[in-house]
Order: C-alpha cells, then structure tokens, then sequence
C-alpha cells in the first residue's frame, strides 16, 4: 500500500519535469484530439491548455496566452490541486513525522 502511495508522488513530481524537459515542440505539432473541435469545428475552452502550459514551463508566457487564454486562471488553480495532491500523499505517508507536522502548519490553507 505504501508503495502505491509513493509511485503517486513520484507520478505527481515527475509530471511539471517532464513539462520542463521535453521541448514544446513536441505539444505544438499533431492534430487536436479534441472531440468538440473535430465535430464543431471550433476551440473549446480547453482546447490549447496543454500546449499553454507547456509554454509556461518554458517561460514564453505570449505563446500560452495565445494558445489559451484561461490559462492564466487555469495555471495557478491546477498548482494548487498539484500541491495539495502531493501534501495529502505525503500526509498519508507519515502522518507523525515532524517535517509534515510543520508542512501541515505551513500549508494550513490547504
């Protein structure tokens, strides 16, 4: 069980490093996988967001705009679903270790 719990972690940290290693050329080639853009024709709300935040991890902030304008309320909310996903693994990890005790108080938003 506690294995399952610190692939997760690792899964979660691992994710914004591969954001920041791979080149974001690799998210702005391809066709949309969208489902309302192949029927309609048109962007959704959602349609670029990776592509955004695969900009922002690469500091052309003008790029994830253009591809996505949401994303600058988008990007601050998923970081903080991100930080809270990785506290409450690490919570769960060890509940009584006193470096979570003061994450815990640090992160008391959370």
């Amino acid at each position: 069980m506690i294995f399952l719990r610190l692939f997760k972690i690792f899964i979660l940290i691992s994710i914004p490093i591969l954001f920041v290693l791979l080149p974001a050329s690799i998210f702005e080639k391809g066709t949309s996988v969208c489902l309302f853009h192949g029927i309609f024709g048109i962007n959704c709300l959602g349609c670029g967001t990776i592509r955004a935040i695969s900009s922002i991890f690469h500091f052309e902030f003008v790029n994830a705009f253009d591809y996505n304008r949401s994303i600058i309320i988008v990007f601050p909310l998923l970081g903080y679903v991100w930080l809270k996903f990785i506290f409450i693994g690490i919570q769960s990890i060890a509940p009584c270790n006193p470096i979570v005790k003061k994450l815990r108080s640090l992160f008391a938003f959370l």
